[in-house]
């Protein structure tokens, strides 16, 4: 069976957390100095990631794009939709305000 380029995608992408996992702090770090900053694991299995470096590694690993996988995605719960009913939040991370997607990875 074919699995579908949403589908393909956001499998790259968990695996491409998982192997970078020091690039992520979670919700009890506090004062880490990270080299390259990719956003925040909660122990829920929420994965806040910054949408710039989510939009770089869809480009980079599965030639698609944020917006093509959004919608699919959100479908499937794989991501979460914020109040206002948009695919990304701006709030802050590692003491900088930027704006994030929140994927559901399971814990």
């Amino acid at each position: 069976a074919q699995v579908d380029v949403a589908e393909r995608a956001y499998r790259t992408i968990i695996d491409t957390i998982a192997e970078n996992s020091d690039k992520f702090d979670t919700e009890r770090d506090s004062d880490r100095v990270f080299s390259a900053y990719w956003g925040r694991k909660y122990y829920n299995g929420d994965v806040k990631i910054i949408k710039t470096v989510l939009d770089r590694l869809l480009k980079e690993k599965c030639s698609t794009s944020f917006d093509t996988v959004k919608q699919k995605w959100a479908d499937k719960g794989y991501l979460t939709k914020n109040s206002q009913g948009r695919y990304y939040s701006g709030g802050r991370l590692n003491g900088n305000y930027c704006y994030y997607a929140t994927l559901k990875i399971g814990n």
